[in-house]
């Protein structure tokens, strides 16, 4: 669980490093997700959505549940990704999408995957 926790926090350190010094690569990031969740069947805008990075992340967080049926390493993935967008927003918008991306996480597979529901 600590080689987890230690892979998590050097993919966090890079991806802010990479984006740092380019703040386009959030909407990359973005635009990536809502192409991946609408392959899933997820109902997503393919454009960035005009309120800006805090209301894409809104949208892309009420599909997530499309990708949540993948298998783990792709769950893991694409949560990883939506976090590293969560930790860019100032923290007046932070809040309530990660408490809606936590309860989405709370009610996931209720029962399965123990594992990486906790990783999660």
């Amino acid at each position: 669980m600590q080689a987890v926790r230690k892979a998590k926090v050097g993919y966090f350190k890079e991806q802010f490093s990479l984006c740092g010094s380019d703040p386009k690569r959030f909407w990359k990031t973005a635009s990536e997700l809502r192409a991946y969740m609408e392959s899933k069947g997820a109902d997503v805008s393919e454009e960035n959505l005009e309120g800006g990075l805090h209301v894409d992340l809104a949208q892309i967080i009420e599909a997530c549940n499309f990708c949540l049926k993948d298998n783990d390493k792709d769950v893991e993935s694409v949560m990883n990704s939506i976090v590293s967008l969560l930790l860019v927003l100032e923290t007046e918008k932070q809040e309530v999408l990660i408490e809606s991306l936590c309860e989405k996480l709370v009610k996931f597979r209720k029962g399965e995957h123990p594992s990486l529901r906790m990783q999660l």
